[in-house]
């Protein structure tokens, strides 16, 4: 059993998460979650930090949530979770934290606790009252306001 287990909705921020624990000295590894149920078993026993990269950043949220559960599931049990997020809210933010919290409740039996950390400080993304910012700007001030595949309308976290 993994220590930790990370379902990252792409593979840039997953591979930052795994270099991440590698820089605190965990071992860590990244793998694709169409490679997860091979692969998993294996690392397990090998890495402290797993983290599957689910490609669902720009699907549909039904998608994003179904692909969430099912890295949950290939990489279960472990005893931290994480869903990791874009810090510029962009992609299936709400729905893939829900359906990783939802997924762990249903599989441990037990209470679920989620925290939602979209600050990054040190790439100037620090959240205040609520609204997530960019070098001091509100997103949708921003350039993400034009980007794309997933234009960013606010910067309401809850939102």
């Amino acid at each position: 059993m993994a220590e930790i287990l990370i379902a990252a909705d792409d593979l840039t921020g997953g591979n930052a998460c795994a270099a991440g624990f590698a820089r605190e000295g965990l071992r860590a590894v990244t793998t694709a979650l169409t490679d997860a149920t091979e692969s998993i078993p294996e690392f397990g026993d090998r890495f402290d930090a797993i983290v599957i990269t689910t490609d669902s950043r720009h699907v549909d949220p039904e998608a994003a949530a179904a692909v969430t559960r099912s890295a949950v599931r290939a990489g279960w049990p472990a005893r931290l979770l994480g869903c990791r997020i874009d810090t510029t809210l962009r992609g299936n933010v709400g729905p893939s934290a829900a359906a990783l919290i939802d997924e762990v409740r249903k599989l441990s039996g037990e209470r679920t606790v989620g925290l939602c950390i979209a600050a990054f400080p040190q790439a100037g993304r620090v959240t205040v009252e609520g609204r997530q910012l960019l070098n001091g700007k509100r997103l949708e001030f921003t350039e993400l306001a034009r980007d794309v595949r997933t234009p960013i309308r606010t910067s309401s976290v809850q939102e």
